[in-house]
């Protein structure tokens, strides 16, 4: 029963989403391919001269603005990028998990206590960093179930951290191949 009503709250905030952004159904849009955002992130990583490790099993895309999807993966990159020795590469994978696009960012970085994630992570103006303002995670969780997706981190102090975007796939349908 739990898991019927999820699934009808996913629905419903998908739909306030399309009618928020004013995008077209799924039919005939293109979305937001999470994998050409991951190689961007990539390739800015880079021109810090820091590494980002791509494990892309498949195009997948997701509904919403690519330009906020970007800063809300962004972010969860940045955090682990600041978490990390410098030589210490952060690993993107993305692959399908039943009708949802899974990305992971992991880094082996500081990690946060069990305590910090479960109680003030996703609260406003709450930060481990001494210049950070705390609001990046919290946005990022709304806007993640705006799209009727969830947001779950993982992490260990002094091991790393495991932040986990399950997005809603957007399932495009192609014209049917001429004769």
């Amino acid at each position: 029963m739990n898991e019927t009503i999820e699934n009808a709250l996913d629905k419903m905030r998908q739909l306030m989403t399309q009618l928020r952004e004013g995008e077209p159904g799924a039919v005939g849009s293109g979305g937001v391919s999470l994998a050409a955002i991951a190689e961007r992130l990539r390739d800015a990583t880079a021109q810090r001269g820091r590494v980002l490790l791509l494990e892309v099993q498949e195009p997948l895309s997701t509904r919403g603005h690519e330009a906020r999807v970007e800063r809300v993966i962004g972010h969860a990159v940045q955090n682990a990028l600041d978490a990390s020795a410098e030589v210490q590469p952060v690993r993107l994978s993305l692959e399908r998990l039943g009708s949802y696009a899974k990305l992971q960012v992991i880094d082996q970085g500081c990690g946060m206590s069990a305590e910090f994630v479960r109680e003030r992570l996703f609260k406003p103006f709450q930060s481990t960093k001494a210049h950070g303002m705390g609001i990046g995670a919290y946005e990022s969780l709304q806007y993640v179930q705006e799209l009727g997706g969830k947001l779950e981190v993982e992490s260990e102090p002094g091991l790393g951290t495991c932040v986990t975007f399950l997005l809603p796939l957007l399932h495009t349908q192609s014209s049917p191949a001429q004769p």
